[in-house]
């Protein structure tokens, strides 16, 4: 075209293609809670008085483990004296069957300790369970290792694990009940561990080592997150401390 060779550019009606962009942590609503909101959503579970439901939201909400995780906990990965357990499994949905599977990453292989008011309701469910077992007639292991959130089915007769969907339906059915909450998703108790440890004064790679991320950046994708949701209350917080 310079030299006069081409009327036209050829060029000009080319689309250029965007520049791929690193994906950042980003949703459109805040998918954790903050201390205040964690402590009313505790406050009405501990009202409903529903301990397999109580133990199963605080595993979810005190460990920062996965839903999976929290489903295959056998008694046994528990340590009552030590206060702690052990994540080894996983439990997933694999073409319509539940399958135990190992965790996610060798990162994910790990103990963590556990606070003493979560412990007390596990003994507690511990108990009521076994009274459980032996209502629908099933002799209780001694071995202890039965699931923790085993549930009677009634058509085939067992005890078997909770499915995979049924914290999102409990946790649904909850917030239905109790409209003033803030709503998030069952892995948002994961990032609202995650958001309390940090806010607890605990390291990016201490948050990375109890949630079991095999890359600290997936724990740093988390930090901006709750960092960027948090910055509105922040300036607020700043006008009223100043007052003009």
């Amino acid at each position: 075209m310079k030299m006069e060779l081409i009327d036209n550019n050829p060029m000009e009606y080319i689309t250029l293609p965007s520049r791929k962009q690193d994906k950042i942590f980003i949703e459109k609503e805040r998918n954790f809670m903050t201390k205040e909101e964690l402590k009313l959503f505790m406050n009405y579970l501990e009202e409903e008085n529903k301990l397999q439901t109580i133990c199963l939201f605080r595993l979810l909400a005190f460990t920062g483990m996965r839903k999976g995780e929290v489903l295959d906990l056998h008694w046994s990965d528990i340590n009552f004296k030590t206060k702690d357990l052990y994540v080894q499994k996983t439990l997933a949905k694999v073409r319509s069957k539940h399958v135990l599977q190992p965790p996610k990453t060798k990162e994910s292989y790990r103990w963590l300790d556990i606070d003493s008011i979560t412990l007390k309701y596990l003994l507690k469910w511990k108990q009521e369970q076994i009274e459980q077992y032996e209502k629908f007639g099933f002799k209780v292991a001694k071995d202890q290792h039965q699931p923790i959130f085993a549930t009677y089915h009634t058509r085939l007769n067992e005890m078997k694990y909770m499915r995979v969907s049924t914290p999102n339906d409990k946790l649904e059915a909850f917030f239905n009940r109790h409209k003033d909450l803030h709503k998030i998703h069952v892995h948002g108790f994961r990032h609202t561990h995650a958001s309390l440890l940090f806010e607890a004064g605990a390291t990016l790679k201490e948050v990375q080592s109890r949630l079991g991320h095999s890359d600290i950046k997936t724990t740093m994708d988390i930090y901006t997150h709750i960092t960027q949701a948090s910055r509105e209350k922040l300036a607020e917080k700043f006008q009223k401390h100043i007052d003009f």
